[in-house]
């Protein structure tokens, strides 16, 4: 998921300050917070590759709108900002907050079993809720990557075919007891939208959220019809070239990331949330709070929402994966700020871009923490193999199915961090016990935390490992096996 960012020089560009074209509105107090992000996009999305289109909007009017890079490569198509790109899964926004719309008519509950409207849905003798499967606590796991979606994904297979495949897919965990996203857990909010509304979810989502905020640019995804102004979609072709986003059947995306849209409509998507105009204001706020597991840990996710606090700014925010694009937003309740990232650029993660550009709009810059000396004789305490949870699959408790170490050795007067499979990483330490990743460019300004936690006795016994600049929050990692 975490894409490949290959960017030796983008510390030059964060240094730079580069003025922005004709297409930004004149602004004033944040000169140079929008020079940065214009100075970091145009490093990262050349102008003759596929790119992106940033807004940054402050008390729900754009401060700053630019295009880069190419909507189409094969005719030389420069992007534009009111060109409209996939999604993906911030298609889940629209999804929960449709759920809430359910919830304040009192057409169902948020602790319903999900057998109240699927009654035939195999839960395998556990209590799903609605709730489960807005916070992606329900268990169930995701059909991208089994089997039956690998080998049919071409194919236009009825949902109700999709769901049943799922379905026979054991729990990974007892509902509510841990956190794994789960984009079955979405199709299925989808499927009890219909059952409850009457009619088709691109209906009542047409209905009931686009026509009324007038969202005239936002499409549900087809291969049967031209979407004018839509950009063309790369894959990365590997040796910094591209080709044409693998095709994947809509079939198979439904109500966990079917959307088309452009920034000016998801700006009108953000405005009505915070105006109360399509849901009531405390309902939304639980979409945006932290869900707490039964064993009192945070999730870091609401309802189509992650939730997160970086640098002291409260975000809630997600990221949208399909072949060919890539986006990323972001809302900042505090700082009333939203910042949007649309790609068709599926090689270069904007995530932690994004991330990044919006910690300095907000005046919480991210800043790379101060490096200390350690002695090196006290490495050692820290050597060994970590087991971990991989990406996406578990929080609390390892899956079966997540056999990933994390071999931590010394070499010298340095640490290091080698995932199976991956490169090393030099670990730097910034304070007793807590060392961060090395890096230079956005990998420098992204980096991971690693934070050895201490028995009882005073051994280490487990890593705390966190992303802020990413999805994955944090995850702890059981060690294994000591290293002499």
């Amino acid at each position: 998921m975490k894409g490949k960012v290959i960017l030796e020089l983008i510390s030059l560009a964060l240094l730079s300050s580069v003025k922005t074209n004709a297409q930004r509105p004149a602004i004033s107090t944040n000169e140079s917070n929008y020079a940065y992000a214009d100075s970091l996009m145009q490093t990262i999305y050349k102008a003759n590759a596929p790119g992106a289109v940033l807004m940054i909007a402050k008390d729900g009017h754009p401060v700053f709108e630019k295009a880069y890079g190419l909507a189409n490569v094969e005719l030389q198509v420069p992007n534009r900002i009111d060109y409209e790109f996939e999604i993906g899964s911030n298609t889940k926004q629209f999804t929960a907050v449709s759920i809430l719309q359910l919830v304040q008519q009192g057409k169902l509950g948020l602790r319903d079993d999900i057998r109240k409207y699927l009654p035939d849905y195999n839960s395998h003798g556990r209590h799903i809720t609605i709730e489960n499967l807005l916070t992606h606590t329900s268990g169930i796991p995701d059909y991208f990557g089994k089997d039956y979606f690998n080998k049919n994904f071409k194919d236009d297979v009825p949902r109700d075919s999709i769901v049943e495949w799922f379905s026979r897919d054991p729990l990974l965990f007892e509902p509510g007891k841990d956190w794994s996203y789960s984009n079955s857990g979405y199709f299925l909010l989808g499927k009890i939208i219909e059952k409850v509304s009457g009619i088709p979810y691109e209906d009542y989502v047409q209905k009931n959220i686009l026509n009324p905020l007038h969202m005239n640019h936002t499409y549900f995804g087809t291969h049967n019809k031209i979407i004018h102004g839509l950009a063309t979609g790369y894959d990365p072709a590997g040796n910094g070239q591209y080709k044409d986003a693998a095709y994947l059947n809509w079939s198979w995306i439904y109500t966990a990331g079917e959307l088309i849209s452009n920034t000016a409509d998801l700006l009108k998507w953000d405005n009505a949330l915070y105006k109360g105009k399509i849901v009531d204001p405390a309902l939304l706020q639980k979409a945006w709070q932290n869900h707490e597991l039964k064993n009192g840990a945070k999730s870091q996710y609401g309802y189509g929402w992650f939730i997160n606090n970086t640098n002291g700014v409260s975000i809630a925010w997600h990221g949208g994966i399909i072949p060919g694009f890539l986006s990323a937003t972001f809302h900042l309740p505090d700082q009333h700020l939203y910042i949007a990232l649309l790609t068709n650029n599926g090689k270069i993660d904007p995530m932690a871009i994004g991330m990044i550009i919006a910690l300095q709009a907000a005046g919480h810059p991210a800043v790379r923490p101060e490096i200390i000396k350690t002695d090196p004789r006290s490495l050692s305490d820290y050597t060994g193999i970590y087991k971990l949870h991989a990406q996406f699959i578990t929080l609390v408790a390892n899956s079966n199915t997540a056999e990933i170490d994390n071999d931590i050795t010394q070499e010298g007067n340095t640490l290091f961090s080698q995932i199976s499979g991956g490169s090393k990483v030099a670990l730097l330490p910034i304070a007793k016990d807590i060392f961060i990743s090395s890096g230079t460019g956005i990998n420098a300004l992204s980096y991971t935390t690693y934070h050895f936690v201490r028995d009882a006795h005073g051994k280490v016994n487990a890593i705390k490992a966190d992303e802020p600049f990413n999805m994955f929050m944090e995850r702890t990692q059981v060690k294994i096996k000591s290293k002499k």
